[in-house]
């Protein structure tokens, strides 16, 4: 059977369609088809008019089939190409293809992970941006203020994006226990257990920073019919219950919500080195306090969460 090889920019094949829409994509690929088939399709795609193209919007807008038999051709090349280019739609349908096969294979997914890096806040971005800070020592009232952090990462999308790479890196390393090589991936037990396999998928947000979700299959997991049978069972609704008390924290040091509101939120309390638990427990504890009023409590405002669903004002 022979083959026909070529290389062509996904520029073109967006041009064809006219979807490029702003979106730069210059990294070329290789193709493979068969000497029989390119032949045909040459001809076939050779031959289409604009008539053709006008006349193919109108029935993808009437949600008809492709009549003209080079236009389905082409489409067909198309998704196949685009399927490998990261953020199109072929990509996503890819990838959901992926996550359902794999929880056939896996069952269920055991965790759902988002990961939304606070890029402007972290001198390790700072320090990535080519600022001089000591990561051995600084403090938040040293080095630039809040306004030249953001302005340092806003002035360089390239710094923003390696930042997000490296605490991505980082999670996958010391929280999922996975270590990725040049030429495989090796797991080994972490905070959640072993790893059998992860799939995860990289956003832009509204203001252009990067977020991640993640879903991640754990090994010897309980399957579906499992939990099912033990979420009904009161025992392990104890067992949720010791785990949540265990983990979560709903409350500063028991403190009611006067006493809470009257204590002075600290700026830029992130940009700070932290304290080493081991070393210096009070003052961990302490400013331990200070994290969970500047960053944690929430109080609702029209002005930030509060939008008007069905008349009545709900935080979103």
């Amino acid at each position: 059977m022979k083959y026909v090889d070529f290389d062509i920019t996904n520029n073109f094949l967006f041009l064809v369609f006219g979807i490029c829409q702003k979106r730069q994509v210059c990294h070329s690929m290789t193709l493979q088809i068969k000497k029989s088939s390119f032949k045909k399709y040459e001809t076939l795609i050779s031959k289409l008019k604009l008539e053709d193209f006008r006349q193919a919007n109108k029935e993808e807008l009437e949600k008809k089939p492709f009549s003209n038999e080079g236009i389905r051709i082409l489409q067909k090349d198309l998704h196949v190409i685009r399927a490998r280019i990261q953020g199109t739609d072929e990509a996503h349908l890819s990838m959901r293809s992926k996550v359902w096969s794999t929880i056939l294979l896996f069952n269920p997914p055991s965790l759902w992970i988002m990961i939304n890096p606070a890029n402007t806040q972290d001198p390790i971005v700072q320090v990535i941006a080519g600022i001089d800070i000591d990561l051995d020592k600084f403090y938040k009232l040293s080095g630039p203020n809040s306004q030249q952090h953001a302005s340092n990462i806003t002035g360089d999308s390239f710094v923003a994006a390696k930042f997000f790479c490296f605490i991505i890196q980082i999670f996958l390393h010391t929280v999922l226990g996975i270590m990725k090589t040049k030429y495989s991936i090796y797991c080994k037990e972490g905070v959640h257990g072993v790893v059998q396999t992860y799939l995860g998928a990289v956003e832009a947000q509204g203001q252009g920073t990067l977020h991640m979700h993640m879903l991640v299959w754990l090994k010897d997991a309980p399957t579906a019919k499992v939990m099912e049978i033990a979420l009904k069972d009161e025992g392990f609704h104890c067992h949720v219950i010791d785990f949540i008390n265990a983990a979560i924290r709903t409350n500063i040091n028991e403190m009611d919500m006067d006493g809470i509101l009257s204590m002075p939120t600290q700026k830029a309390i992130l940009y700070s080195r932290p304290i080493n638990p081991t070393k210096d427990r009070k003052d961990s504890n302490e400013h331990k306090k200070y994290l969970a009023r500047a960053l944690q409590y929430h109080q609702c405002s029209t002005t930030t969460c509060l939008q008007c669903q069905h008349g009545c004002l709900r935080c979103k």
